[in-house]
């Protein structure tokens, strides 16, 4: 009777271990990795402020933002360059983001941005990918109804590659939130800040 004591107390103790061990594992932080393998880490390509410039004069081989574009909510993915869209209401290719537009009216922010291979390349593949890229942007300062959160993040299109780049627009939509992004008569829209990054 003792000896079937002693394996049953036996046979309780590995369950308790092997269930210990289970719950050890399953209780690990889960790691985020884009898209295929790759071993690296989110790194900003551009942010505003305080990197102020002008998006357009990006150098030779140099990720970044090109152009942030203020459009007339037009439920689209934006998979165009956009800079000749004829839905746009205003857009900048320098740190200006202190925009006028109509009131009154739904609209889309679309940020345009460049990635080099270092970037966004699988080399592996011979593939620009564009899950790991992301851009997250704040507006918490605009009248109307323009309240982004801080580092809210966009939805994303690639719009095309080269052997050298992928351009990418960033967007976020007047359905994407909860109240619809337009301001009020004699408003402003002022973004506080983008944050482009990218994972390698």
């Amino acid at each position: 009777m003792e000896s079937e004591r002693k394996i049953k107390f036996r046979y309780l103790s590995i369950v308790a271990l092997v269930v210990g061990m289970l719950l050890t594992v399953y209780s690990l932080p889960l790691q985020f990795e884009p898209g295929p393998e790759r071993e690296g880490q989110w790194n900003t390509v551009f942010s505003w402020p305080p990197a102020l410039g002008a998006f357009a004069n990006l150098t030779t081989g140099e990720g970044g933002i090109q152009a942030v574009f203020i459009v007339n909510n037009s439920v689209t993915t934006y998979p165009d360059n956009q800079s000749t869209d004829v839905q746009n209401m205003s857009w900048s290719t320098t740190d200006e983001f202190d925009l006028s537009i109509p009131h009154s009216t739904n609209f889309d922010i679309v940020v345009r941005a460049r990635f080099n291979v270092t970037q966004a390349y699988e080399v592996g593949n011979a593939t620009w990918v564009t899950a790991w890229t992301k851009c997250e942007i704040t507006s918490t300062n605009s009248g109307g109804n323009l309240n982004i959160g801080a580092n809210t993040a966009m939805s994303k299109t690639q719009i095309t590659t080269t052997d050298d780049y992928m351009w990418v627009n960033f967007y976020i939509q007047t359905n994407d939130t909860a109240e619809n992004l337009q301001i009020s008569r004699g408003d402003r829209v002022w973004i506080d800040h983008i944050n482009l990054s990218a994972y390698y």
